[in-house]
């Protein structure tokens, strides 16, 4: 599969419908030196910058494995929305 951020983030946002409910921005680049996928959430100056590398990202939108992408971003989530910060917005 062809690989696009915006395909990528239509993915990531499947995984994640939480990142719509509450609000926290997507942001998704190439990185060609790294040959990766940068992926950056926002909410409330709250970051997380990850990274999925081409063949995992292929991988993942051809629904073979999304696990190291969707536990990083579960993980701010989890922290930022439903954890001990709780910044977001329900």
């Amino acid at each position: 599969m062809n690989v696009t951020a915006t395909i990528l983030a239509d993915k990531i946002r499947e995984i994640h419908p939480a990142l719509n409910r509450h609000g926290i921005s997507l942001h998704i680049a190439f990185d060609e030196g790294k040959d990766a996928w940068i992926v950056r959430l926002r909410k409330d100056g709250n970051e997380l910058w990850t990274h999925i590398n081409a063949v995992d990202a292929a991988k993942c939108l051809d629904g073979i494995e999304c696990v190291h992408l969707g536990v990083q971003i579960g993980q701010f989530i989890n922290y930022y929305c439903d954890g001990p910060v709780a910044a977001c917005a329900a």
